[in-house]
C-alpha cells in the first residue's frame, strides 16, 4: 500500500514567459498536477484566460492531457508528476511503477469527473468569470434579474449623445453651455457641429480610470484627490432626490468651470496681446528707419511680422543665437542697407526688443500653450459628467449592463465584501487560481481578483500567474503591463520569495535563425533610445528577451527596405513595390510545395489588410481576411439589404437599381447592361417599368408589401425564397440570418432599425462569417488578432508604422500649476505642442508608452513564424537620432546597422538575409482538409413544417371526458398554489397563467372559490403568513441530482416543507419529503415540519409527514 506524497507546494508562482515558450503547456501541466493530487479538485480550480478561443484551447488541452495520461501515453507528464508529487527521490523501480499506476488511475478519475460534470469545469475568460460574480449580486445592486450584457458600447454612446442633444432648448444650463461651446468652435474656424466632438471624447467614459476621475470629481464637488474612489451605483443615482438636485449639481459644475475658462482665456489673451504688441512695436521701429522685413536676413525680422499676426511658432535657431549674443546675423554680408540695419539693431533698440520679446516668450509660452490645449476640450469635459449620468439611466431603462461596466461595478462589490462571502454568493469555492495573459489584465480587473487571490494564498493553495510584458499590446483597452512588471510583487509581497518568479526561457515554436535574429534585434533596441529613462524602462520590459533554441531547423529571415522609384515620369511608391514582391514570394513558395494555408500576412490596420487582400485577389491568390469575410462583400447579402431598403421606402430608386444589379449578377451573370439602361428604365413612369417586373420574380413588389408586415427574420426568410437565394448553401447568407436573429433578441425588430444598425456595423468583425479551419488560402490579419497564433511563413509587408502616439490619443492629466490645478484631471489630445506645456511630463511619458506599445506589436509580429519571416519596409532617407525613434522603418534601419548580425545587412541595397529558405518538399506540412460541402440550403416557410400546440394542451394531458374535469381543476389549483407567495398574489398568478394559455377565463371563479376553502384551513393560513421567507419551486441540488419542492418557508434557521398533491395518498409522497428534508438539513436548516396538501374533488386535506 502506498500513498501520493505531496511535496511542500509553492503557493504563489509567477511565470514570466516569452513568445513560443510553452506558457499554455505550463498552465495545463500545473492544472493536471492539481487534478492528479485530487481528481475531484476541478470544481475548485479557477483558470482564467482572456479570449474565448484561448478558453476552448485550454479546456481541450486539459482533457487531451488527462486522456493521454490515463492511457499511459504521456511519458513527459509522468516524469514531471513523479518529480513534483513524491518526496522520496530514492524510490525503487517498483515504487516508480506503483506511482505511475496511481497517476494513471487518478487521471482517469479526473477525466471522468470533468466529462460527467462539464458545466463545473471552471476555465473561462476573465469577463465571463466576472459576469458570473456580478449576476450573483443582482439583488444587492438592485439590477434586473435577467439583465442583458451589451457588448456594443458605441451603439450605447450614440444613443446617450442623441438623448443629450435632445435636451437642448429644454435644459437651460445645458443649452447655454453648448451654445458657448459652439461659438468657441466657430471662433476657431472648426464649424458649428459639436455632436461628433462630443461623441469622440465621450468614448472616454468607458475607460476605467476616466470613470474613476469623473466619479471623484462628482463627489461633493471636491477635487479628485480628496474624493473616495469607485464607480457610482446606478440605482443610487436613480434614487437621488429628483432631477432638481442633478440640475443644481450641473449648474454648479458649469458655473465653476465657466469661471475657470474665463481665467484661462484671460491668460491666453494676455500672452497673445503682449506678443502682438512686441511684434507691432518692432515693425514700427523697422518702418521708422526706412526698412522693410525683406531687407533682413530670413528668419530674423520676419519673426516680428509673424507674432504681430498672432503666429507664435517657435523662433528659429538663428534668432535665438542673436538674442544670446552668439551671432549678429540680422543681415547678409553684402546687404545694401547694412548701415541702417546695424544702426537700428544696436542703437535703435531692435536688439533690446528682441531680447525682451524672447524672454517673455520663453517665460510665458508653457502657460499659453497649456491654456490653448486645455480650451480645446474643456467644454466637452463638462459634458462628460452628463453623458455618464445618461449612461447610468440608459442601462437602467434598457435593463442591460455594458461590458465596460463590469469591472467598475464589481470593484465596488469586492472592495466592500470579504472574499469568502463573494465565493459563497457565486456558489463555488475556488482553492486554486491559474491566470493566463496577465500582461493584458487591467488595473480594475486585478483589483477585483486580488481579494480572491489573497484568500487562496492565505489558505496555502496554489496561485499561478503567467504573462509576457513584451506581448502587452492592449493598453488601449485597459491592459497594464506595469502589473506584471512590478505591481504584482508589491501587492503580493508577503507571499513572494526568491523562488516565486520563474522564467520560461526556451522557444519551442521558431526555427534557430528566427530566434537568433529576434534575440539580437530586441537586445539592441533599448540602446537606440537617447533617453536614459527610456532605456531603463525598455531594459526592464525586455530583460528576458533572449531565448534558448529547441528546434534545430535553420529557418530564414529576410528584410527589405524599399525606396520610392520613378519610372516613365511616374512615382512607384515603396508599398506598391512591396505588394508586387509579396505576390512573387507567395507564388515562389507555392511552386516550392509550400501550402497557402501555411502563409500569413500581418498588417497594422484593417484598412491595410483590405488593400493587401484585394491585391492578392487580383492576382488569383485565395485569401482569408476580415475584409473578405465581411457579409457586405457577398452579392446575395447586398441583394437582401437592397430589398430591405426598397421595402422601407418604395421610392428609393438607388435601392431599386441595386436590386436589379445584384439579382442579375447572381442569376444572369452574362447580362452586363450599361448603367444608363438602368437609369432609363428607372426614370419611366411608375406604371411602366418592364425591366423591374420582367427580370425579377413574378409579383415581387406585391409580395414585398406582405413581407413588410412580418417579423424581420421571417421577412428575410421570405425574401430568400422569393429571390431564389436558397437554392445553394451560402455561409454568408446563413450568417446574415444568424445576425438578424441576434439583433431581434436585443433590439427593435423592425426593418428601419436594423438598416440603421447595419450601416453602422457592416464594416465590423461582428458582421463577418466564421471560416472553418483547413481552407487552403493565405491568411491576412492584423497583428493584434495574430497574437497567440503561429504560422510556418509570415509576411509583414508594411513595417513602417509610427512609434509616436496617435493625434487622437487622449491624455488624462493633472498639474499643480495655477490655474490649471483647479480643473482636476483634464483630457488633452496628444500633440507635440504638449512638450512645451505644464503637461510636458505626461506627454513624454505617453511618448515612451506609445513606443513600447508599438515595439511590442513588432515583437508579436516577429515571433509568429516557425520557419520563414519576410519583412518589407520603407527606406530611410534621412538618418537622424531622435530621443525616441519615430517609426518602425527608422528603428529597423538603426538596429540592422548596429545589432549582432549586421554583417548580413547591405545598407546600399537595403537588404538583410539570414539563413537559407526552407526546402518545403522535405517539410512535413499540415495537409489541406477535404471539406464535405452541403448541396442544399434549407429555407422553408416554418408554418408548413411546424404546428404549434398551446401550453395548456401539454400541461393537461387528460382524457376529454366529464370524469377528468375535477382532476383537471385540481391540477390547475396546484399550478396556482406552487407560484403563490401569499393570498394577495392570486389575481396576478392567475393572469400570468392565462397569458401562458394554462388557464382560461372560465377557470378563474372555480379556482378562486376552491382557494378560499383551502386558505380557510388553519395550517394553510400559517404557511401563507407574512413572517416567512418563501422559496417557491426552487431547485435543490445534491450529489448531481435535482429536486423541486413546491414550497419551502423559512424563518431564521427553521424551515417547513410543503408539497401539493392531486392524486391519492401514497407512501412515495412521504419518501419524497424525507429526501427534501435531508438535503435542506445539509444546508444548515432545522426542519420544523413536513406537510402534504392533498387537493381532492370537493376539498383539501393537510397530512403531516413524520419520521425519517
Amino acid at each position: 500500500m502506498f500513498i501520493l506524497c505531496k511535496k511542500t507546494a509553492m503557493p504563489l508562482i509567477v511565470y514570466k514567459s516569452s513568445a513560443g515558450s510553452g506558457k499554455t503547456y505550463t498552465l495545463v501541466r500545473e492544472y493536471v498536477r492539481l487534478l492528479i493530487q485530487n481528481p475531484s479538485a476541478f470544481r475548485n480550480i479557477l483558470a482564467i484566460t482572456f479570449t474565448n478561443k484561448a478558453t476552448a484551447e485550454m479546456k481541450s488541452r486539459i482533457v487531451s492531457a488527462l486522456t493521454r495520461l490515463s492511457a499511459g501515453n504521456f511519458k513527459d507528464y509522468e516524469t514531471y508528476l513523479i518529480k513534483e508529487l513524491y518526496n522520496d527521490y530514492r524510490h525503487t523501480e517498483a515504487d516508480r511503477e506503483k506511482y505511475i499506476l496511481q497517476i494513471r488511475a487518478n487521471a482517469r478519475k479526473a477525466l471522468q469527473n470533468i466529462l460527467h460534470n462539464y458545466s463545473e469545469f471552471s476555465v473561462s475568460t476573465i469577463d465571463s468569470f466576472f459576469q458570473k460574480i456580478l449576476r450573483s449580486f443582482t439583488k444587492e445592486l438592485k439590477l434586473p434579474m435577467r439583465y442583458e450584457l451589451e457588448m456594443d458600447t458605441e451603439y450605447a454612446l450614440d444613443e446617450i449623445v442623441m438623448q443629450l442633444m435632445q435636451e437642448v432648448g429644454h435644459d437651460k444650463e445645458l443649452t447655454k453651455w453648448l451654445e458657448d461651446f459652439t461659438f468657441a468652435r466657430i471662433e476657431e474656424d472648426k464649424g458649428w457641429d459639436i455632436t461628433q466632438t462630443i461623441t469622440d471624447l465621450g468614448k472616454e467614459i468607458f475607460k476605467e480610470e476616466v470613470w474613476e476621475f469623473l466619479t471623484k470629481n462628482e463627489a461633493n464637488d471636491v477635487p479628485p484627490n480628496d474624493a473616495q474612489p469607485g464607480p457610482a451605483n446606478p440605482d443610487e443615482e436613480e434614487n437621488q432626490p429628483d432631477n432638481g438636485a442633478a440640475s443644481l449639481k450641473r449648474r454648479q459644475r458649469y458655473k465653476q468651470l465657466k469661471h475657470l475658462i474665463l481665467e484661462i482665456e484671460k491668460l491666453k489673451y494676455s500672452f497673445e496681446t503682449q506678443m502682438a504688441a512686441f511684434g507691432k512695436q518692432a515693425l514700427e521701429l523697422i518702418a521708422g528707419h526706412g526698412l522693410q522685413i525683406t531687407d533682413f536676413k530670413d528668419g530674423t525680422a520676419s519673426f516680428f511680422d509673424k507674432i504681430a499676426d498672432k503666429n507664435f511658432s517657435e523662433p528659429g535657431k538663428t534668432l535665438q543665437s542673436i538674442a544670446e549674443g552668439k551671432t549678429n546675423n540680422w543681415r547678409t554680408q553684402n546687404s545694401q542697407k547694412k548701415e541702417k540695419i546695424d544702426q537700428l539693431v544696436h542703437n535703435g533698440g531692435l536688439q533690446t526688443l528682441l531680447i525682451e520679446t524672447l524672454n517673455y516668450y520663453n517665460q510665458h509660452l508653457p502657460a499659453y500653450q497649456s491654456a490653448a490645449e486645455v480650451l480645446k476640450n474643456v467644454y466637452v469635459y463638462a459634458v462628460l459628467h452628463d453623458l455618464k449620468d445618461k449612461l447610468l439611466s440608459y442601462r437602467t431603462e434598457k435593463s442591460l449592463m455594458l461590458i465596460s461596466d463590469t469591472n467598475n461595478v464589481l470593484r465596488e462589490i469586492i472592495s466592500n465584501e470579504n472574499a469568502p462571502f463573494v465565493y459563497e454568493k457565486v456558489g463555488t469555492v475556488y482553492n486554486h487560481m491559474l491566470i493566463d495573459e496577465f500582461q493584458d489584465t487591467s488595473a480594475y480587473q486585478w483589483q477585483n481578483l486580488l481579494p480572491l487571490v489573497f484568500n487562496s494564498l492565505g489558505a496555502a493553495n496554489t496561485v499561478l500567474i503567467v504573462g509576457d510584458v513584451k506581448q502587452s499590446i492592449y493598453r488601449w483597452r485597459g491592459g497594464n503591463l506595469q502589473l506584471l512588471l512590478k505591481q504584482i510583487k508589491k501587492d503580493l509581497r508577503e507571499f513572494y520569495t526568491e523562488k516565486t518568479e520563474k522564467e520560461l526561457t526556451d522557444n519551442y515554436r521558431s526555427a534557430k535563425n528566427i530566434i537568433n535574429f529576434n534575440n539580437a534585434f530586441f537586445e539592441t533596441v533599448p540602446q537606440l533610445l537617447a533617453s536614459e529613462e527610456g532605456q531603463k524602462q525598455l531594459h526592464r520590459a525586455y530583460a528576458s528577451v533572449t531565448q534558448g533554441i529547441v528546434r534545430q531547423e535553420k529557418g530564414y529571415v529576410s528584410v527589405k527596405l524599399i525606396a520610392d522609384q520613378k519610372a516613365d515620369g511616374k512615382t512607384i511608391g515603396w508599398k506598391e513595390q512591396a505588394r508586387i514582391e509579396l505576390v512573387e514570394k507567395i507564388n515562389n513558395l507555392k511552386a516550392q510545395h509550400c501550402q497557402l494555408q501555411n502563409m500569413a500576412i500581418l498588417v497594422r490596420t484593417n484598412a491595410q489588410g483590405s488593400e493587401i487582400a484585394q491585391f492578392l485577389n487580383e492576382h488569383n491568390i485565395p485569401v482569408i481576411s476580415s475584409e473578405s469575410l465581411l457579409l457586405k462583400s457577398s452579392v446575395k447579402v447586398q441583394l437582401l439589404i437592397a430589398a430591405l431598403h426598397y421595402m422601407a421606402n418604395t421610392k428609393n430608386s438607388i435601392a431599386k437599381t441595386e436590386i436589379l444589379v445584384n439579382y442579375l449578377a447572381i442569376h444572369r451573370p452574362e447580362y452586363k447592361p450599361d448603367h444608363l439602361v438602368f437609369t432609363d428604365h428607372l426614370n419611366k413612369s411608375e406604371n411602366g417599368n418592364p425591366m423591374f417586373t420582367q427580370i425579377l420574380p413574378p409579383d415581387f413588389e406585391t409580395n414585398l408589401q406582405r413581407f413588410a408586415q412580418k417579423p424581420l427574420y421571417e421577412c428575410v426568410e421570405m425574401l430568400l425564397q422569393q429571390l431564389q437565394l436558397n437554392t445553394q448553401p451560402d455561409a454568408y447568407v446563413q450568417r446574415f440570418q444568424d445576425l438578424i436573429l441576434e439583433f431581434t433578441r436585443t433590439k427593435s425588430a423592425d426593418v428601419g432599425h436594423f438598416l440603421e444598425w447595419w450601416q453602422e456595423n457592416k464594416d465590423r468583425d461582428k458582421t463577418s462569417v466564421i471560416v472553418p479551419e483547413g481552407e487552403n488560402a493565405v491568411t491576412v490579419m492584423t497583428i493584434h488578432k495574430a497574437k497567440g497564433l503561429e504560422f510556418p511563413v509570415v509576411f509583414i509587408p508594411y513595417a513602417d508604422w509610427s512609434m509616436k502616439p496617435d493625434i487622437k490619443t487622449i491624455l488624462w492629466t493633472q498639474t499643480d500649476a495655477e490655474p490649471f490645478n483647479q480643473l482636476g484631471a483634464i483630457p488633452l489630445f496628444w500633440s507635440l505642442k504638449l512638450q512645451n506645456t505644464v503637461f510636458e511630463a505626461k506627454a513624454k511619458s505617453e511618448n515612451l508608452k506609445s513606443f513600447l506599445d508599438n515595439l511590442n506589436l513588432l515583437y508579436v509580429a516577429f515571433t509568429r513564424p516557425t520557419q520563414e519571416l519576410y519583412i518589407f519596409s520603407k527606406q530611410v532617407k534621412k538618418q537622424n537620432n531622435p530621443e525616441i525613434p519615430e517609426s518602425i522603418n527608422q528603428l529597423l534601419w538603426n538596429a540592422l546597422n548596429s545589432f549582432a548580425h549586421s554583417q548580413q545587412f547591405n545598407p546600399d541595397e537595403g537588404t538583410f538575409e539570414y539563413g537559407q529558405p526552407t526546402n518545403w518538399a522535405l517539410m512535413e506540412q499540415k495537409s489541406t482538409q477535404t471539406m464535405q460541402k452541403l448541396t442544399t440550403y434549407l429555407s422553408n416557410d416554418y408554418r408548413s413544417k411546424i404546428t404549434l400546440r398551446s401550453d395548456s394542451e401539454r400541461f393537461f394531458m387528460l382524457f376529454d371526458n366529464a370524469a377528468s374535469e375535477p382532476i383537471k381543476l385540481g391540477q390547475k389549483i396546484h399550478a396556482v398554489l406552487e407560484k403563490l407567495i401569499g393570498p394577495q398574489d392570486v389575481d396576478k398568478v392567475i393572469r400570468k397563467l392565462q397569458i401562458k394559455g394554462l388557464l382560461t377565463a372560465a377557470d378563474e371563479q372555480p379556482i378562486k372559490q376552491r382557494l378560499a376553502q383551502i386558505f380557510a384551513l388553519p395550517q394553510v393560513q400559517e404557511w401563507f403568513s407574512p413572517q416567512w421567507e418563501v422559496l417557491a419551486e426552487r431547485t435543490l441540488l445534491c450529489n448531481n441530482q435535482q429536486r423541486i419542492p413546491d414550497r419551502v418557508i423559512i424563518h431564521h434557521n427553521r424551515a417547513i416543507i410543503i408539497d401539493y398533491k392531486t392524486g391519492k395518498p401514497d407512501a412515495k409522497h412521504h419518501r419524497q419529503l424525507h429526501t427534501y428534508a435531508r438535503w435542506i438539513e445539509d444546508m444548515g436548516y432545522t426542519i420544523n415540519g413536513k406537510y402534504l396538501l392533498y387537493l381532492y374533488e370537493t376539498g383539501a386535506e393537510v397530512v403531516e409527514v413524520t419520521g425519517e
